[in-house]
């Protein structure tokens, strides 16, 4: 019986087989950082053993089907960074009882958060970044002990007006909270005094670009600074940078890296530009010349995002002889707009 079916980062093509809905023992499914297309099979809905179902980064397209979301036994689902579209189901929080982990991150979802999230005890990773979800925040957090990274930026969430960050109180019982991101969302009103409140732990919090407006909160930051912020601060055009990376590959996640070689690893991510969304390439070097947010040694180099293979191969083309029909492939060149 087979139990786990893991093929990651490979250079497989085409679509998720419907026969996979026929490997009944099957508790782990890993399909990420394809180049599959087309739907998630309706099949995968007879895994009633499935506990992690893992399809980011490919090229899928339609709807989730409403299967997956019965699928009690789940834990986690990652289905970031993807073309999904719909809507998420209105009693997703009571069907998955065990969930822990929901990324759909970098999709094109819509319609209102499920308040039946309040229900999910066990999640501790929840990330609905770059989608079009609308409306106020209704879950309960205050039943997430274990929640530690809450993304949601780059929606159309609030009604630019008071209330907006209501359930930021609830996020007071969340001790474990590490990352909290609300950026570029329609939030209005002013930041609740429980901002000031959450987990000592938290290191990333950003409610830029948002409606909001009052004071910033008594005590948010427990620090004991006093007197004017410098102008020079304004300067710190290499920290915005190094913060816009960060970001963009969830501070050199795992899941976003694309290659790994002598000369450093190369992440893939999209960096907010200055009329749309910018999809790029980022290599950390080894040799290197200033310090990362943690202090160690860093240097990078950011490009556009090419579909079509390696710098390298741009860089330095060899004529290849095609193995199948024994045609000679055309030698590739850059252009100046390359």
């Amino acid at each position: 019986m087979l139990f786990q079916l893991s093929v990651e980062s490979n250079k497989l093509k085409g679509t998720i087989p419907p026969s996979f809905g026929n490997l009944s023992s099957l508790t782990d499914l890993r399909l990420a950082k394809y180049m599959l297309e087309g739907s998630i099979p309706d099949s995968l809905g007879q895994l009633k053993r499935l506990k992690y179902l893992e399809l980011s980064w490919n090229q899928l397209s339609g709807t989730t089907p409403p299967l997956i979301f019965n699928l009690s036994s789940i834990i986690n689902i990652s289905l970031a960074s993807n073309q999904l579209e719909g809507n998420l189901p209105r009693d997703l929080g009571f069907l998955l009882p065990n969930l822990g982990m929901l990324n759909i991150r970098w999709n094109k979802l819509v319609g209102s958060i499920p308040v039946s999230l309040s229900n999910a005890s066990n999640l501790a990773f929840l990330d609905l970044s770059i989608n079009g979800f609308s409306g106020g925040v209704p879950i309960d957090f205050g039943n997430a002990p274990k929640l530690y990274w809450l993304s949601m930026f780059e929606n159309n969430l609030g009604s630019e007006g008071g209330g907006d960050l209501h359930f930021v109180s609830s996020l007071e019982n969340c001790s474990q909270l590490m990352l909290l991101y609300l950026d570029h969302n329609n939030f209005g009103g002013a930041l609740p005094h429980a901002i000031a409140n959450l987990s000592t732990n938290l290191r990333k919090f950003c409610a830029a670009w948002n409606q909001l407006s009052g004071v910033i909160p008594t005590g948010f930051g427990k620090n004991r600074l006093s007197g004017e912020i410098p102008l020079s601060i304004r300067n710190l055009t290499l920290l915005n940078k190094l913060w816009q990376i960060l970001k963009a590959t969830n501070s050199f996640s795992s899941a976003y890296l694309i290659g790994l070689g002598s000369f450093g690893s190369v992440y893939k991510g999209i960096i907010d530009g200055p009329n749309d969304l910018k999809f790029v390439a980022v290599k950390i070097l080894t040799v290197c010349s200033s310090t990362d947010y943690n202090g160690n040694d860093f240097k990078a180099l950011v490009y556009e995002y090419m579909e079509n293979g390696s710098l390298d191969t741009w860089l330095y083309p060899n004529s290849q002889i095609d193995q199948e029909d024994g045609h000679e492939e055309p030698n590739k060149s850059l252009n100046l707009l390359q």
